[in-house]
């Protein structure tokens, strides 16, 4: 079976003045079509680095990453922004929603990116909306909402392209331990209805629990827990 995401050797250092930090040295990671993991560790482990790095939104000092057993560590950027708004989906702990705009247009941005957004697109973004419990604020602007809503509106953002990844960082850490859950239930759940691969960073060891597979990025290697 295909990977849908694939890691070889990925390795990262940063400059600290005179000094120098490996967060990340040769990651190894394989993915398949509707699978998850959860990566924990302490802050500034390199967690959040190893995603964007996966994303392609940050560069490894060495290694490769293939989507859908396609190398595209070597793209150019517009290869790139192509790719990953079909492929993956992103959910941020911050939700970065646009306040300008009303709920069902952030829903819509990543298919205006696309180059996809039709009639059929819009069904969608309403179906979504009305998974997450808020088609009745779909013209309301998100600086109105509570931060679970806010969230819930990233939730259907992530998945409006229908893409075979979610890429996960911390999506229940501004919000409380209610809401929270929701949240969390409503991500594994509509990853699952979608056949959408996780990848989700978080420091809750109950949701981490809950993926397929529990891994910890300790000392720039990541192992099972």
């Amino acid at each position: 079976m295909q990977f849908v995401i694939e890691s070889k050797g990925i390795s990262k250092v940063f400059n600290s003045g005179e000094n120098k930090i490996e967060v990340l040295s040769g990651v190894d990671l394989e993915l398949i079509p509707g699978d998850s993991i959860s990566i924990q560790g302490s802050s500034g482990s390199g967690k959040s680095t190893f995603l964007n790095i996966l994303g392609l939104l940050e560069t490894p000092d060495q290694g490769s990453v293939k989507w859908l057993g396609k190398d595209v560590s070597s793209m150019n950027s517009n290869e790139i922004a192509k790719q990953r708004s079909s492929v993956i989906g992103f959910v941020y702990q911050h939700y970065y929603l646009i306040p300008e705009l009303n709920v069902l247009e952030n829903v819509l941005i990543p298919a205006k990116i696309n180059g996809t957004e039709d009639a059929s697109v819009k069904d969608r973004a309403l179906h979504l909306l009305e998974v997450v419990g808020l088609e009745d604020r779909k013209k309301q602007v998100t600086n109105q909402l509570s931060g679970g809503e806010r969230q819930r509106v990233a939730l259907a953002r992530a998945l409006i392209n229908q893409p075979k990844l979610i890429l996960a960082d911390e999506p229940t850490g501004n919000l409380d331990e209610e809401t929270g859950l929701v949240v969390m239930d409503m991500l594994l759940n509509l990853c699952e209805v979608e056949n959408a691969a996780l990848i989700l960073v978080t420091h809750n060891q109950e949701f981490a629990k809950r993926t397929n597979q529990a891994m910890r990025l300790t000392l720039g290697k990541i192992n099972p827990c």
